[in-house]
């Protein structure tokens, strides 16, 4: 395996096993604030999804295919909107999350950047909506984060500028 998560081949084969079952998704949290500024400790993987019922049932079935037990797809089946259904053990545990909060899925997917993991393009949070994000969250990790992307948001912006700037 090669590119995105090579370090941690577990939680790849989930998003490859997601991706291959055209679930709509994008890694966000620490993982994504590691692709977007400087990798940090993190004990979990957080993938948001499209929480309609068809996108939970190719999920579930990702997650048959990655070798989940069949309890976590039923869990995620009668989560509401605000429950995170997670698996496994930090730093490999992974957090299914159907909500993020100031965010519309929909809206943040069309603006997905992409990663790539075993020639598989994976779907990372758009910069500026991970740092929306962080920022309506709060908590300690999220303002040290959403400082990290607003610096590497300037750092985007001067190296795009040219000419006028």
């Amino acid at each position: 395996m090669s590119g995105y998560l090579e370090s941690a081949p577990d939680l790849a084969d989930f998003l490859q096993e997601l991706s291959r079952h055209q679930v709509a998704y994008m890694v966000v949290g620490g993982h994504a604030v590691g692709f977007h500024s400087k990798p940090r400790a993190t004990k979990d993987l957080d993938v948001w999804i499209d929480a309609e019922v068809s996108n939970r049932k190719k999920v579930i079935v990702a997650l048959r295919e990655y070798g989940a037990p069949a309890a976590i797809g039923e869990a995620l089946l009668r989560a509401s909107a605000s429950e995170i259904v997670w698996f496994g053990r930090p730093p490999n545990r992974i957090d299914i999350l159907q909500v993020l909060p100031g965010l519309s899925f929909k809206e943040a997917h069309s603006r997905v950047v992409f990663a790539e993991s075993g020639g598989v393009p994976i779907p990372i949070i758009a910069l500026e909506d991970l740092i929306e994000n962080k920022e309506r969250v709060g908590r300690d990790q999220d303002q040290v984060d959403a400082k990290l992307l607003r610096a590497a948001l300037a750092q985007k912006a001067t190296r795009s500028c040219t000419g006028a700037c």
